[in-house]
């Protein structure tokens, strides 16, 4: 990496994570699964595991893995995401509010309801503090939290959790539809 040629993107000269360059054997090839954690290596290797780019870089990995519905996968780059978020970024950062959501998400999903509901929450305190109660991510991310009451009642009926939803959706019909 020290004899790469200067360049306006940090790993380029480490290896395109676009995929290989002309004549360069070293370079990061693109394709499932491992192109994502190569550059996560990189990151660390070059910025540290604690830096918040090698922290987003792992935190949109397993946000990655969620969204192809690979729970399991996701919570082990969210719960390291996460760590290195509360380790290196302010308390109330919205990247550590994206990291708890999509963890909370993915163990929602699990069906892992106890552990989801304090990340879920402060997720959604943490956006409406720094972004607004009215704003789209907090209705987002209010409607997380129906969706993780709806489950949880599914799951273990008349123990309430119906009512908590009830909350919930309450709070996002009070807000203005306005978008911000």
């Amino acid at each position: 990496c020290s004899n790469a040629p200067p360049s306006r993107h940090l790993l380029a000269g480490c290896g395109d994570v676009a995929g290989p360059r002309p004549g360069r054997d070293d370079a990061i090839r693109v394709g499932p699964p491992s192109w994502q954690a190569d550059r996560e290596g990189l990151a660390g290797q070059l910025l540290g595991e604690e830096h918040p780019d090698t922290i987003t870089s792992i935190a949109n990995h397993g946000n990655s893995l969620r969204k192809r519905q690979r729970f399991d996968e996701a919570i082990t780059y969210l719960d390291r995401a996460l760590k290195g978020a509360r380790k290196s970024m302010p308390a109330d950062s919205q990247g550590t509010a994206f990291i708890l959501g999509w963890y909370g998400s993915a163990l929602r999903d699990l069906g892992r309801f106890a552990q989801a509901e304090p990340m879920l929450i402060e997720a959604r305190g943490i956006i409406a503090k720094t972004m607004g109660e009215d704003h789209d991510i907090a209705a987002q991310m209010t409607q997380g939290l129906v969706t993780l009451y709806e489950a949880w009642d599914k799951a273990s009926p008349a123990k309430g959790y119906d009512s908590k939803a009830a909350e919930w959706k309450a709070k996002r019909a009070t807000k203005s539809p306005e978008k911000k």
